[in-house]
């Protein structure tokens, strides 16, 4: 636990580090093998995870956490407040208009374990802050990756010989509104149009992502030409998207994490 918050404080910091020679530091100290300290490292993503917290990149969440892990994050965490200030202070950076120069990695959608229980709760800390909410709610982060995909989808028509269907893109939550349960509207090959929702994070492509009703109900109402577009390591030298077509309901596991209430 100790080596990996090390590796997170040098992330967030943007300090080299070399993951290799950690583990054989972890190794020499524990007797485990190298295979064996990365899934443990994977256990301590997931379970930061599961407390709205980020982790390090490369290291994909992993299911299956002993209760003695738990523990040992808890304590390290409560025993260190100042990290999530470096978290808080990474999330909040400007973010500025999507890079002329962005060079796309199309990837498929993450995968995680089979017991992926430990992420879809949140540990009961004293948590300041829930970073995949903060993120969520940075409207400049999530207009600067709507315009990056109306590039995206512009560029994609115009290489398949729709220079027309191209120019019709459009950002609709910009020019339209919110709420429409899309951000962007743009076609397919036959001239159909899509209806894409962005999800944007400077953050892994495992790092989970908000989603509404409103979003989720459409996903279903138009499953054929429903798309949401999940962009990750937004605004790096190589930024990543993958796709998820059809209702939300199908293509992810979705858990509550508020509800509207009324008086019963």
């Amino acid at each position: 636990v100790a080596s990996y918050i090390g590796m997170l404080r040098a992330e967030l910091a943007e300090q080299p580090f070399v993951k290799a020679r950690i583990n054989r530091e972890v190794q020499a100290l524990t007797g485990r093998s190298r295979g064996s300290v990365e899934r443990k490292f994977q256990n301590i993503s997931a379970i930061l995870l599961s407390m709205g917290a980020v982790f390090v990149d490369g290291y994909t969440p992993l299911g299956t956490v002993q209760q003695a892990l738990r523990e040992a994050v808890i304590n390290r965490w409560m025993a260190e407040p100042d990290i999530e200030d470096l978290m808080l202070a990474q999330a909040v950076l400007p973010v500025g208009p999507p890079r002329l120069d962005l060079i796309w990695t199309v990837s498929p959608p993450p995968t995680y374990s089979a017991d992926s229980s430990v992420m879809e709760g949140r540990a009961r800390i004293p948590m300041r802050l829930d970073f995949v909410k903060l993120e969520a709610d940075r409207r400049d982060l999530g207009r600067a990756g709507e315009e990056a995909v109306v590039r995206f989808e512009r560029d994609r028509l115009t290489a398949q010989g729709h220079q027309r269907l191209a120019r019709r893109v459009e950002q609709v939550s910009l020019t339209r509104g919110d709420g429409l349960g899309y951000d962007v509207l743009s076609f397919d090959d036959q001239g159909d149009e899509l209806f894409i929702e962005v999800k944007t994070t400077r953050r892994p492509r495992e790092f989970p992502f908000l989603i509404t009703r409103n979003e989720v109900a459409l996903s279903a109402e138009v499953r054929d030409r429903f798309r949401l577009y999940r962009v990750y390591d937004f605004n790096k030298p190589k930024t990543g998207l993958y796709t998820l077509a059809g209702s939300l309901e199908s293509s992810c596991r979705l858990t509550p994490t508020t509800w509207l209430a009324r008086p019963a």
